[in-house]
């Protein structure tokens, strides 16, 4: 069974399960714990690490004093939201500050690398905070005991999910009613249900801006219960076209309340001249360049493929960015083919825009290289690339999908001699182009 159908078996099952929170059904919530459980047969909850609360208690007092402000907006994001940007640590939600006189940005701020935010973000504070006091509510309060259907049998501690539930709905009411914001922008609102909740009660609008890959089988989004409308956002940002189309089979949230921007990484990256002697050398050679996305899970069977399409045909280099494990690491692990190169001058998608093609198994940088205009050839190791992106990147033409080293090799060759300006607009449900003007639009239209 897909994991698609099995969301859709679990949600007809639940279809009459009722959690109440102040009188509002909050199983949705529970849901995406519980399903995360019963599908990838562990509880995929963030761990929090003694380095993370090293950061957390060092950031605890940054900014403290914007706190006691008002704003026309506020700004929840997670630390991985800004990146090194010509010197700058910029975010997707930098230009919400364009819009409105003051915006507070709540983030774990970047402390240690001391690079400075752009001059329009001028009012930071630690999300570190909220943390503590969420996790002092949840060690004081407790929560009454789940009223569930004695036919219903959880494999989460629903108790421990309900009371963190509890816990971030009472300080965002708390800070809420001294911030007093009209307008406030999340990151992910299906694990953020308890602020969207706390916000929309105080008659805030919620912004959730695309963080990552939506489809049918992310079971944070594709939503087939009922879900109360004080826990949706009011509005998504997306990538693209393709996730309007998505929603109208899920009640995550209404498919015309989704507005296509784009991305604000990908228009910095665009325009900004990136350079490698790594790639250079390896054009001056005459290769064909296949950047590849590795994959925590999938190093092996990439590396694997690699030496297998080497000894097919010499002519394709094969540019390796790791997720997370450096070239020694995986040297130390793997025996690693001549025809595999690495470059740690460059990110992830400055190695896919300087490359002719991008490979992965199904890494959503699969979504960001033809963004870029550098088309895929993917490989379908276990039919994993092709189940999991054949429904949202539909062109045929920029996207193809093979585990055979000579089918690659002559793919590789077709798809070299395409140029970015047409993979960018064959793939434009995707990735809508001129984030900065897409979103500049969408917020007018919101506060007009």
């Amino acid at each position: 069974m897909g994991f698609n159908s099995f969301i859709k078996e679990f949600d007809k099952k639940h279809q009459a399960t009722q959690v109440l929170f102040k009188g509002i059904n909050i199983w949705p919530y529970l849901r995406f714990y519980e399903l995360d459980v019963q599908h990838f047969k562990e509880n995929r909850k963030v761990k929090v690490s003694s380095s993370h609360i090293g950061v957390v208690l060092s950031s605890l007092f940054y900014g403290v004093f914007n706190w006691f402000r008002a704003y026309d907006a506020v700004v929840f994001m997670v630390a991985s939201d800004r990146r090194l940007v010509d010197g700058t640590w910029s975010c997707k939600t930098d230009r919400v500050a364009k819009h409105f006189k003051k915006v507070l940005f709540i983030e774990m701020p970047n402390t240690q690398n001391k690079k400075p935010v752009p001059a329009e973000v001028e009012y930071v504070s630690s999300s570190g905070i909220l943390y503590l006091l969420e996790a002092l509510l949840k060690f004081f309060l407790k929560f009454s005991k789940l009223q569930l259907a004695s036919d219903i049998n959880l494999q989460i501690n629903s108790s421990q999910i309900l009371n963190q539930f509890r816990a971030r709905y009472l300080v965002t009411q708390f800070i809420v009613r001294n911030l007093k914001p009209k307008v406030a922008f999340v990151n992910a609102a299906y694990v953020d249900m308890p602020r969207v909740l706390a916000l929309k009660e105080a008659g805030v609008t919620v912004i959730e801006m695309q963080h990552g890959n939506i489809n049918e089988h992310h079971h944070g989004y594709q939503i087939y219960c009922p879900i109360h409308a004080s826990l949706k956002p009011d509005f998504l940002f997306s990538f693209g076209l393709a996730e309007q189309e998505m929603f109208k089979h899920s009640n995550y949230i209404e498919s015309e309340c989704v507005v296509p921007v784009g991305s604000f990484y990908l228009e910095q990256i665009s325009t900004k001249s990136s350079k490698s002697e790594v790639v250079n050398q390896l054009k001056e050679e005459g290769k064909i360049i296949v950047a590849v996305s590795g994959q925590d899970a999938y190093d092996k069977e990439l590396i694997q493929f690699i030496s297998e399409v080497g000894q097919t045909k010499n002519e394709i280099a094969f540019l390796y960015m790791p997720r997370s494990r450096g070239k020694s690491s995986l040297s130390a692990k793997f025996k690693l083919p001549s025809n595999m190169h690495f470059d740690d001058t460059l990110n992830v998608y400055e190695a896919m825009k300087l490359s002719d093609i991008h490979t992965t198994v199904n890494s959503t940088c699969a979504l960001e290289s033809i963004a870029l205009g550098t088309p895929n050839l993917l490989f379908n190791f276990e039919n994993k690339a092709h189940s999991y992106f054949s429904k949202i990147i539909t062109d045929q033409s920029s996207t193809s999908y093979t585990s055979n080293p000579s089918d690659f090799v002559a793919f590789a060759t077709k798809m070299a001699s395409l140029t970015s300006t047409e993979v960018m607009a064959a793939n434009e449900n995707v990735f809508k182009p001129k984030f900065s003007e897409n979103f500049d639009s969408a917020m007018e239209g919101i506060n007009a």
